[in-house]
């Protein structure tokens, strides 16, 4: 029997409660107001227990705060014990670098830097008692950060920003034409250094002979783009034919190529290079309305690339196993006609 201070009525449900309530949704009807939890965090914020917004590379507050910032590969599905041990929550190992770029070997990259004003006096990167605008090479690692800061996305068969600066210590030679782009691409978001002499150069460099490196592959890419943001398609199709042809040349399409390179990172930026002018060639045969593309053609044992945040981080930067039976097909099948390619891309 209800009791006498019980008469007040229930009201009526609302379209949402009665949304909440239906079989088809687990939504507690009493939900927090703080929203739906991120379940992915980073070690930093974790260790902490504070909220994490999970944006990577770095999230939000670790950038605010100028601190590394990195994400523990997930331990989900992993049955083997000794496998799950070997996940660590530790911070990946410094770069010698100290987080600098190293200006004493990029010195001997001949860039032609033009200085056109003062550049940021806020410039964070360079070491104290180094004026920013005193050298090309500090104008150099200028353009560098804006390349990742700007244009990173846009390639990401690059290396990460760490990495590059590892490979710049160590042999500045082999990386001087991709590091010639990079810059190029980078002035045009830079207006304190000038963009004419380094487009002139790169372009005089990709009509020229070449090493046959996977960095000057990268380095085509990059100048394949480049001709078609200036609506100059042959030089964008023949850039784009040089760097599939010496892809194939030195057998980037075989697993081994990859596998042969100690550096894991190193390893899967050759991956993303083959699979990035694959989807490349694809698209300029969407673009161009053609039957195929060559590399639809090649059969193909090296790996998909690995998550981003893998490749950003060095953390895990192991591949997955592909086994689509679209990834079998793409690698025997017939040609296809134009129709096909199309529905290709959008798969």
């Amino acid at each position: 029997m209800p009791s006498q201070g019980s008469s007040k009525q229930p009201s009526p449900a609302s379209p949402a409660d009665s949304r909440d309530s239906s079989p088809g949704f687990d939504i507690p009807a009493h939900r927090s107001k703080a929203g739906i939890r991120v379940s992915l965090a980073c070690v930093p914020c974790r260790s902490k227990h504070i909220k994490c917004d999970a944006t990577t590379p770095t999230c939000n507050r670790c950038q605010a705060e100028q601190k590394p910032c990195y994400y523990a590969k997930s331990r989900r599905g992993i049955r083997d014990a000794k496998r799950r041990s070997m996940i660590c929550d530790k911070q990946p190992v410094a770069d010698p670098t100290g987080g600098l770029w190293p200006l004493t070997q990029m010195s001997t990259l001949q860039l032609p830097i033009r200085i056109l004003s003062d550049m940021p006096a806020g410039w964070s990167i360079l070491p104290r008692g180094i004026l920013p605008n005193s050298s090309p090479a500090a104008a150099t690692a200028l353009l560098l950060d804006q390349f990742y800061a700007n244009c990173f996305p846009c390639y990401p068969w690059i290396l990460p920003k760490p990495h590059m600066m590892t490979r710049i210590s160590s042999s500045p030679a082999d990386l001087q034409f991709l590091i010639s782009c990079m810059t190029y691409v980078a002035s045009l978001y830079e207006p304190t250094v000038a963009s004419e002499e380094l487009r002139e150069a790169v372009y005089s460099q990709a009509c020229g002979p070449l090493p046959m490196t996977p960095y000057t592959i990268q380095a085509l890419s990059i100048m394949s783009h480049c001709a078609l943001g200036e609506d100059k398609p042959e030089l964008c199709n023949g850039w784009l034919d040089r760097a599939v042809q010496m892809a194939l040349d030195i057998g980037m399409q075989h697993r081994a190529f990859a596998d042969a390179e100690q550096d894991p990172v190193v390893a899967e930026s050759y991956r993303r290079t083959y699979w990035g002018l694959y989807v490349t060639d694809c698209h300029r045969a969407v673009r161009d309305v053609l039957p195929t593309f060559g590399l639809y053609r090649v059969p193909a044992t090296t790996q998909l690339p690995c998550e981003e945040w893998e490749y950003q981080s060095g953390v895990g930067c192991c591949p997955p196993p592909c086994r689509s039976p679209r990834c079998a097909d793409v690698a025997v099948s017939p040609v296809h006609p134009a129709a096909d390619v199309d529905d290709h891309v959008r798969q």
